[in-house]
């Protein structure tokens, strides 16, 4: 009888499952709430899957953040340095990135200034040292932190409310949660590689058996027998202690094998087991390893990343590198600016500094030609063009590498886009220069077709892919299009704001400023509570669904008189929206004032000042009036009129006040939300700034 020592390497599985537990504070993410921890040790130990991650983050930071409003919006832009750039913030959007990459989220803490008035700091919270507290009314209420959920009793945790600006004032620190969606998950998200998570998992485990073998000389040296019997489990493995101790040392140990049996007839026979095809054996797998896990990371090219399918280095074919590298950050490095750029907005604007942000691309595989013109392209946006003619129309090679690819899934496929968009992707994919005009339709189109970008197909991998719409979209140029007719567009206004005459007289911008002073109403919070703002999408729809004349209005000059919208327990008032220049004019920085006061106006008193005649200059010729419920600030002007829905308070079941309520009366044909307008037909001219309408909304 014998018995050898054996020693060896158990495995734990640690699974993603979201796990509410009786008597714990926290959602479990995993079963042993192990799995952040599961994710960071993968990303620390496979090579392969750890320089994705580092390459793909640093790919989608880019060269950093701008912004088209710099010299615009200055103090924003100060304000943003800030809180993400700049003394505690240092380094922040890095932080989320990789945690993005690595996680699928990430956190970030939010202190309110002492007034609450605007956000004074902003922190990176580790994604690891997170956890969500059960929901409660359908919705996360806190998160919690610990620096060791292993042992968080110990450790301890702090709750912390999540992030919502109603309650700013009882809670100056809230926790936000950004992350991809998931599917089959509710409170935590799954990284996008996540469908690679074996290969990787398998990637770690053979570099620590490799590494396992090489300590261990790849074979063992020899096998010490002892004959007189078998001793203890303790006793055995305090003698092989002993002889790891006298005889190899900590860093050998596993070199020897110890056997203990009765007698030296009953001595364990060791049989070598040949491995004559374990190289192979291992260059397959390295090779099926770094195949998976680049498909998990949803890698169009290996070249991009260095790896070469034949085996060599990068290879030398630079066409298919910029196309490669376009196509990967069209599908996939956007995606994650989205999220990150939707973030970072949001804060902003709840810090009551509203700004537009971007990511500065900085792509490896761009041409010295390709940057000149992409410096070029800038200086020119900055530059205050004299005419249209001196403006740059050429597509961009983004553009073009996208209008071929579109051209080539329509012969493939057969699908997508009308001949419209067919002759819109030749002039694009020859590099022919586009028309104004052009320019614009191309702008109208691709601001429709982003709203798609969420449907089936229009990722690789999703079912039916490429969709009709994805095809549609490539035609047009794609997102590198959005981005290039966007600046276009801009200097296009600059140039017809220099050349148009728009002059508007202090008088002029007082006037209106005068006629509606007492036109405005503050709702009072203790009596109506907003239920909804809603963006008027369509000026003559607006007056339709109230089933009134579009020229009724001028009834009433007493804002404390109920509007003709008003019905029962609801009133319907009009705000201005509340962005600005520096080039705003008067009336419209005065309206945007009394709009962040809280002033609102009633329908029929905004659009009685069509009848009086106010700002008739822009009147059609021959006539004098003009529409400031269609036009709003003038010719040029960007700005829109919000509708809001106030809803009658209650105080124990009773409405406030109770007299003179008729609480039993529909409050209109339709809901006052105005759902119904989203699908209405015609020129979308009051949810359209001015700037956007023909001529810039002179119509003389």
């Amino acid at each position: 009888m014998s018995e050898l020592l054996q020693l060896g390497q158990g495995h734990s599985y640690t699974d993603d499952s979201e796990v509410v537990k009786q008597g714990q504070p926290f959602v479990s993410y995993g079963s042993n709430n192990d799995y952040p921890d599961f994710l960071i040790d993968l990303y620390q130990k496979s090579a392969v899957h750890n320089a994705l991650c580092n390459s793909i983050s640093t790919w989608i930071y880019g060269d950093g953040i701008t912004s088209p409003d710099i010299n615009t919006k200055s103090e924003s832009w100060a304000k943003f340095k800030a809180l993400f750039e700049q003394g505690i913030g240092k380094n922040t959007i890095q932080k989320c990135i990789l945690d993005l990459k690595v996680h699928g989220g990430f956190y970030l803490s939010i202190s309110y200034s002492l007034d609450r008035s605007t956000i004074s700091e902003i922190n990176h919270m580790p994604f690891e040292c997170m956890r969500v507290e059960q929901e409660m009314n359908g919705e996360v209420e806190y998160y919690l932190y610990s620096k060791d959920w292993s042992n968080y009793r110990k450790a301890g945790y702090e709750k912390v409310k999540s992030f919502d600006p109603s309650c700013k004032k009882s809670y100056p620190n809230q926790i936000a949660c950004f992350k991809m969606y998931s599917v089959g998950q509710y409170y935590y998200p799954k990284p996008d590689y996540q469908g690679g998570i074996n290969y990787i998992e398998l990637d770690k485990n053979v570099s620590e058996f490799h590494l396992a073998n090489i300590k261990n000389g790849l074979a063992l040296s020899f096998m010490i027998n002892f004959n007189n019997g078998i001793p203890s489990d303790e006793k055995r493995q305090a003698v092989k202690n002993s002889i790891e101790q006298e005889l190899a040392g900590s860093s050998n140990a596993g070199k020897f094998i110890v056997s203990f049996s009765d007698d030296r007839n009953n001595s364990p026979e060791i049989t070598v087991l040949p491995q004559s095809d374990a190289d192979k054996q291992y260059e397959f797998l390295s090779k099926e390893i770094t195949s998976k896990v680049m498909i998990s990371h949803r890698v169009v090219s290996p070249r991009l990343f260095g790896v070469n399918a034949d085996g060599g280095g990068l290879g030398n074919n630079a066409d298919e590198l910029r196309t490669a590298s376009i196509l990967f950050e069209d599908t996939v490095i956007n995606n994650y600016r989205d999220i990150l750029l939707e973030a970072m907005q949001l804060i902003m604007f709840e810090a009551g500094q509203p700004i537009k942000l971007e990511f500065e691309s900085k792509n490896p595989f761009q041409s010295e030609e390709d940057a000149k013109r992409d410096v070029e392209e800038i200086e020119a946006s900055e530059h205050h063009f004299k005419s249209l003619e001196d403006i740059d129309k050429k597509p961009t090679k983004g553009m073009i590498a996208e209008a071929r690819k579109g051209l080539e899934w329509r012969r493939e496929y057969g699908r997508g886009g009308t001949e419209v968009g067919v002759a819109r992707a030749r002039d694009i994919a020859n590099g022919k220069n586009l028309s104004i005009s052009t320019i614009k339709r191309m702008h109208s189109f691709l601001k429709r077709s982003a709203d798609n970008e969420q449907a089936e197909g229009y990722e690789p991998g999703e079912d039916g892919f490429p969709s009709a719409g994805r095809i549609a979209y490539a035609l047009w140029g794609g997102k590198p299009a959005l981005s290039w007719v966007e600046k276009k567009i801009a200097e296009i206004e600059r140039v017809e704001n220099l050349s148009m005459e728009i002059d508007m007289s202090d008088d002029d911008e007082n006037s209106w400023l005068e006629y509606l002073a007492d036109k405005g109403e503050i709702m009072n919070p203790e009596e109506w509570e907003l239920k909804e703002e809603t963006e008027v999408l369509d000026a003559e729809a607006e007056c339709d669904i109230h089933n009134e004349p579009f020229n009724f209005f001028k009834r009433y000059a007493d804002p404390d008189k109920k509007s003709q919208v008003d019905k029962g327990l609801y009133k319907i008032r009009y705000r201005y929206s509340q962005n600005l220049s520096k080039n705003s004019r008067l009336f419209c920085k005065n309206m945007v004032a009394n709009a962040k006061l809280g002033v609102s106006y009633r329908f029929e008193d905004i659009k009685e000042m069509e009848s009086d005649g106010i700002n008739g200059q822009f009147a059609e010729k021959g006539k004098s009036k003009y529409s400031i419920w269609l036009y709003k600030g003038g010719c040029f002007c960007h700005h829109k009129w919000i509708r809001q829905v106030w809803f009658r308070k209650q105080d124990k079941g009773r409405f406030l006040p109770n007299k003179g309520l008729d609480n039993d009366r529909d409050v209109t044909g339709t809901e006052p939300k105005g759902a119904g307008l989203r699908n209405a037909k015609g020129w979308k001219k009051a949810n359209t700034p001015t700037k956007d309408l023909p001529n810039g909304g002179k119509i003389n």
